[in-house]
């Protein structure tokens, strides 16, 4: 008698039997005839289906009762549930083990694939949900907020969502934010023991062992994606919020240079006070803004590293570039002048290389379609209303850069 995992060698297989074959019911049989009966001929209109034709057909061509030893032998059970076994030229045999362990590289290559899709439905969301409160920053206590109307709100959720502004590894994220494949598919209610035990959901009075309600979410999928989800508002947001501010001073500067026939940024204009709170009264003047976001844009952009999400390097040397322009408009620093608001400054946005990006979901040619309606608002509720209803963009590696029609003074100064 065979092994349990021996193969059995053609000279002991056993070809079954008209009797054998008479007892299998048809829908058996029917599939017996489609894996042994054509390896040479074709089925054509005229073959005949009969349950005693199909018989004919199987004695001759013989069904042995399995190529594996007698565990896996029914009829060639084995064969049956695991297709690739029975995918190679025939006298070619496949061992139970490593066709198991190519089934199982298999399963975990589709469970990896559901986890990065999952990650991804939340960073490229087929529907916005516009949350003016969301585009914030707290630098040192102060809190700056940018107010949007709905058209700029739109602008800007499709460039802080947009795959190219960000660019994020999802195979990582998802080993990060631990997504499980099989808990995903379950609709069973989950309890965040964890976090609630941690402290993620306020204190808990003393006396109590009683998960709150907070922590007892629908389902697995529903959890992560509240997770994930305040991931994407506690560090994106700022971060893009950040580059916002640095992008909205340039513009200004830009423009005085461009209008000015001084050489110089005077000191009364670089001290003035915005009108926009980016910071405190005192310190909110052009170049200190400046200054201070980008220094905090820099604190963000290396935390964000260790979440493999960086921004795009096109974006980042465009706008050194500007500040380098800028740069040259500006006064040497002069130990005379207290508080000089328009010297020279050497801040500059770092940039980040990421060692083993995610293309897979970069270069995409296929279009989205945004949606937003007035339930969006419901769930995150802004001031203004009305945002379009349909918003088109396309998924690709499109450089974000700015303009080329900008003062001949700013290039060649």
């Amino acid at each position: 008698m065979a092994a349990p995992n021996q193969i059995l060698q053609p000279a002991q297989q056993v070809l079954l039997t008209k009797e054998e074959l008479e007892a299998k019911d048809y829908r058996t049989l029917v599939k017996m005839d489609n894996l042994y009966s054509f390896k040479k001929s074709h089925k054509t209109a005229k073959t005949k289906k009969t349950k005693d034709a199909i018989i004919t057909r199987l004695l001759k061509n013989g069904v042995t009762h399995g190529k594996f030893a007698p565990e896996h032998a029914a009829y060639l059970h084995y064969e049956l549930k695991h297709p690739i076994a029975k995918a190679l030229p025939s006298g070619t045999y496949i061992p139970p083990d490593l066709v198991e362990k190519i089934y199982t590289m298999k399963e975990k290559m589709d469970d990896k694939d559901h986890e990065q899709r999952f990650i991804e439905t939340i960073f490229e969301p087929m529907i916005l949900h516009p949350n003016n409160s969301a585009f914030r920053v707290t630098l040192n206590g102060f809190t700056a907020r940018m107010n949007f109307g709905t058209a700029l709100q739109g602008i800007h959720y499709r460039k802080i969502f947009n795959p190219t502004f960000f660019i994020r590894d999802y195979s990582y994220l998802a080993k990060k934010f631990e997504i499980d494949s099989k808990q995903l598919k379950s609709n069973a209610q989950y309890r965040d023991e964890v976090g609630w035990k941690r402290g993620d959901y306020g204190p808990q009075p003393a006396f109590t062992h009683t998960i709150p309600k907070a922590a007892i979410y629908e389902n697995y999928a529903a959890f992560k994606e509240t997770q994930v989800s305040k991931f994407f508002v506690t560090h994106l947001f700022p971060t893009y919020t950040l580059y916002y501010v640095i992008d909205t001073i340039l513009t200004m500067l830009e423009n005085h240079v461009k209008t000015s026939k001084d050489n110089i940024i005077s000191q009364d204009y670089a001290d003035t006070r915005l009108v926009e709170g980016y910071l405190p009264p005192a310190q909110n003047s052009p170049i200190n803004v400046l200054k201070v976001y980008i220094r905090e844009l820099n604190n963000r952009l290396t935390n964000l590293k260790e979440y493999k999400i960086i921004l795009n390097n096109d974006t980042v040397k465009e706008v050194n570039a500007r500040l380098d322009a800028i740069n040259k408009f500006l006064a040497f620093p002069d130990p005379s002048i207290p508080n000089q608001a328009n010297a020279k400054f050497e801040e500059r946005v770092i940039t980040i290389v990421m060692k083993y990006p995610n293309k897979r979901f970069e270069k995409r040619g296929s279009i989205k379609t945004i949606k937003a309606n007035k339930s969006m608002f419901n769930k995150y509720p802004a001031k203004e209303d009305g945002l379009k209803k349909t918003i088109k963009r396309r998924h690709s590696a499109r450089r974000h850069t700015r303009s080329k029609n900008i003062s001949q003074r700013l290039k060649t100064k």
